[in-house]
């Protein structure tokens, strides 16, 4: 360790600790007051008892000269890359790949992206809220947040309650409207690829937000018939957000070029079977294997390009590995086995 960095840590530990031992009658909120107030006595000492009228310490300000602003509408949303850390310095989140290599965190199944949420303080931290609310886009702020403006007493699954923390933002983009701006996204991949043409349904009529591309159609016979509500089609496929990132696949060696192939356990059974559903039936997968598949002969392979509204809607899905926010569009290439 560097000894300068050592001996600027040794004095902040000093400064947690001066005095006397925390006393019992101190609360959870004063003790953790004292450690703000040592971090910013060493690092900003002319930041210390200039707690910012929102709640938060406002550490560093880099302006763009940008001139796009929140409007205040609770219907925009925002993107941005943040680095989160603690007092001490140890990252807990990294948005920005490249850090994450040098901080030795990086993941193959991380899909490094900005950050995308509704900007409204209902779905936020609060001193998250506070700190964006002030930022035009390309700005970057350092923040420190007391633990009552992130995640305050009870803390979240990897931090604890009453833990101070700091943010680095770069304020990437704000969206009036995420359908709009998800469809604008898959038409400008229509538009540059015109081998993806509109989806019909079974009337004929085009359907919204939702393009096909036929790489190898077999024609179908009377022994191999288009699918219809009830069939079990055996399919291998390969998932992708639009920037070529891998959302998923049972397809082992697409798992292996993207470096997401696991070297043991029960995890490699599904790349040497299909995935199999019973064509029709809703909530099984995401609606965009229905819709492309009903004129689909086994044999056949297809690539779709879908808004949300066709794959994990509104809501996304976060709880995977990698998250899908809310409002994004994918892209899928199927392959129909005759099996």
């Amino acid at each position: 360790m560097h000894k300068f960095f050592q001996l600027r840590l040794l004095l902040l530990v000093a400064l947690l600790l001066s005095g006397c031992a925390k006393e019992k009658s101190e609360s959870a909120r004063e003790w953790e007051q004292r450690q703000i107030d040592a971090y910013l006595t060493l690092y900003y000492p002319d930041l210390v008892d200039s707690l910012h009228t929102s709640g938060i310490y406002i550490l560093n300000y880099t302006p763009s000269g940008g001139t796009v602003q929140f409007t205040g509408d609770t219907s925009q949303w925002v993107q941005f890359d943040y680095t989160g850390m603690y007092l001490n310095g140890t990252k807990f989140m990294e948005t920005d790949s490249t850090k994450a290599h040098l901080l030795g965190t990086f993941s193959y199944t991380t899909h490094y992206i900005p950050v995308y949420s509704q900007y409204w303080s209902g779905t936020m931290l609060s001193g998250l809220y506070a700190a964006l609310g002030k930022m035009y886009v390309g700005d970057v702020m350092k923040v420190l947040l007391p633990s009552w403006m992130a995640y305050g007493s009870s803390g979240s699954s990897s931090i604890s309650g009453n833990t101070p923390i700091i943010l680095e933002l770069t304020m990437r983009g704000i969206v009036d409207d995420p359908k709009q701006y998800e469809l604008d996204q898959v038409n400008a991949i229509k538009t540059a690829d015109n081998e993806f043409v509109e989806l019909l349904d079974s009337t004929g009529a085009v359907l919204s937000g939702i393009y096909i591309k036929y790489v190898d159609t077999v024609a179908p016979t009377d022994s191999t018939p288009y699918l219809k509500k009830g069939d079990v089609p055996s399919l291998k496929y390969s998932g992708y957000f639009l920037d070529t990132f891998l959302l998923d696949s049972n397809v082992g060696a697409v798992a292996k070029k993207y470096n997401r192939y696991p070297s043991s356990g029960s995890d490699t059974s599904k790349y040497s079977s299909y995935l199999t559903y019973t064509y029709g039936s809703a909530g099984e997968l995401i609606p965009a294997f229905n819709a492309a598949l009903w004129h689909i002969a086994p044999g056949s392979t297809i690539e779709v390009i879908f808004t949300s509204t066709w794959g994990y809607g509104s809501t996304g899905y976060m709880s995977g590995a990698p998250q899908i926010y809310p409002y994004t569009p994918l892209r899928y290439k199927i392959y129909f086995d005759s099996e």
